[in-house]
């Protein structure tokens, strides 16, 4: 018996090596600049544009608050808490209801 060679899909011979993404070169035509310049613009572009979506995604997960409750918590933590509270300008209120809303907030 021979051994039938079988031969599989590999990569076509019209390309070789790494391929890149590149403006097509209709709209390159229409630019004021060459082909080079527009790739790189267009990398440009799509890194922003990913950039945007990840902030969107920090924000829509609510991560910059969580972010500023753990640092001021930690700050508080370090020992800049209030502790006192002076009230000033209040003769005919009670000031009890001043230092209750003062010291539990968090």
């Amino acid at each position: 018996m021979t051994a039938a060679r079988v031969r599989r899909g590999g990569v076509p011979k019209g390309r070789k090596g790494k391929s890149r993404v590149a403006v097509p070169r209709k709209i390159v035509k229409r630019l004021p600049m060459d082909q080079a310049r527009a790739n790189r613009w267009a990398r440009i572009a799509f890194a922003l544009f990913l950039a945007v979506i990840a902030a969107v995604v920090l924000v829509a997960l609510d991560l910059p608050a969580r972010a500023m409750t753990a640092v001021g918590e930690a700050i508080g933590r370090a020992g800049f808490t209030v502790k006192r509270v002076e009230v000033v300008g209040i003769k005919h209120m009670d000031s009890a209801p001043v230092y209750r809303m003062a010291l539990d907030q968090r």
